[in-house]
């Protein structure tokens, strides 16, 4: 078999080295990346800031698989591969990272509802309305039962399957007084439970005991419209946005709490997308041949301090995201149109932190 050609971006957190036993690595930088250089790629492996789409697949004509360290796939056009698969008369497998990241996230959600709400905050008092209950959202619902929160849970194409599990509707979230969105982001011609913009105007109006509204999905699902109309009465938290890395400082001003996209950025996490994606590669690529063997040290844990070693408390997190949020805010908001984008990575670029133990 000859050796793949892979395209790995280095900008992925824990990649270096991980994919080197399975071909010749070319490094690129996506914010260069031109669609011919893929031309001879068997494989890429990319971010989310990376774009596959048609005018991609259609210079790529070695492409066997894309691979990509994240939760989501919307940053890839999946009719467009479609498209590829019939025109090249065979697959084109995603290998992505369902999962990986949820603790992460989950810890920022409870920061974020901290930060919020107060540290004062009665758990009795409270209900959670959880919207989407994959991985991320059971991650939250589990340290909500931590803390003895009541939450609810509401995920309409779950229910349709009539997977097991004690179903909300979206009139239940009137009780709520947090909500926390955990969705996919989806098109009317993708789902018929879209998410593109599904919380509008009229989707706030029927939130009637909403203090706290929390989004480390996607920025599209939120109309940010009704962010600006609706500060004074909900606190919004937000860790995504529409125009990233350049999103608009009136919302990022009007905010409660905002952080650059890094609900996930926890090292465990990170560790454990990156290994999914190579393990899934050597699924693809070397199952029944003999996966080329790995060096000893490729999976080895990252040197760190004797302090980074220790799991945080949910108090360390929550201070440590907290003065992360207030400085991110004041700095983007004050800087020149020219610089924000810069000041979003910059401050996306320090964010890197550990997984909490919940002792869950």
């Amino acid at each position: 078999m000859n050796r793949l050609k892979i395209f790995v971006d280095p900008e992925i957190p824990e990649s270096k080295g991980a994919f080197d036993h399975l071909g010749d690595i070319v490094p690129f930088e996506a914010a260069n990346f031109h669609h011919e250089q893929a031309a001879d790629a068997d494989v890429l492996v990319i971010r989310s800031t990376t774009k596959v789409d048609g005018h991609l697949l259609a210079a790529t004509r070695n492409l066997k698989a894309i691979g990509t360290p994240v939760i989501g796939l919307d940053h890839i056009d999946l009719q467009a591969v479609h498209d590829f698969e019939i025109m090249h008369n065979r697959r084109l497998p995603i290998v992505n990272a369902p999962g990986a990241t949820a603790g992460g996230v989950a810890d920022w959600v409870m920061a974020a509802l901290a930060n919020a709400l107060g540290i004062n905050l009665s758990p009795s008092s409270l209900c959670v309305g959880i919207v989407g209950f994959g991985h991320c959202g059971q991650a939250v619902a589990q340290r909500l039962d931590k803390l003895k929160i009541n939450w609810i849970a509401v995920d309409p194409p779950k229910q349709a399957l009539q997977e097991p599990g004690k179903w909300s509707t979206y009139e239940d979230l009137a009780q709520c007084q947090v909500i926390t969105l955990h969705v996919p982001l989806t098109k009317p011609s993708e789902s018929k439970w879209p998410t593109l913009q599904m919380v509008n105007q009229q989707f706030v109006s029927g939130l009637s005991s909403c203090k706290c509204l929390i989004n480390s999905s996607r920025g599209p699902v939120l109309d940010e419209k009704l962010i600006l109309a609706n500060q004074n009465q909900i606190k919004f938290c937000l860790d995504v946005f529409n125009n990233e890395p350049t999103p608009n400082a009136d919302v990022i001003q009007a905010a409660h709490f905002a952080t650059p996209h890094i609900a996930g950025n926890v090292i465990e996490g990170r560790q454990r997308a990156v290994k999914m994606v190579v393990t899934g590669l050597e699924e693809l690529f070397f199952k029944g041949w003999g996966c080329p063997k790995q060096d000893s040290n490729m999976h080895a844990p990252v040197e760190r301090s004797a302090s980074q070693d220790k799991a945080p408390s949910p108090a360390d997190v929550t201070s440590e995201l907290g003065h992360l949020a207030v400085s991110f805010k004041s700095d983007y908001c004050l800087a020149k149109p020219e610089i924000q984008t810069q000041v979003f990575k910059y401050y996306r670029s320090l964010s890197m932190r550990r997984e909490v133990d919940w002792g869950l």
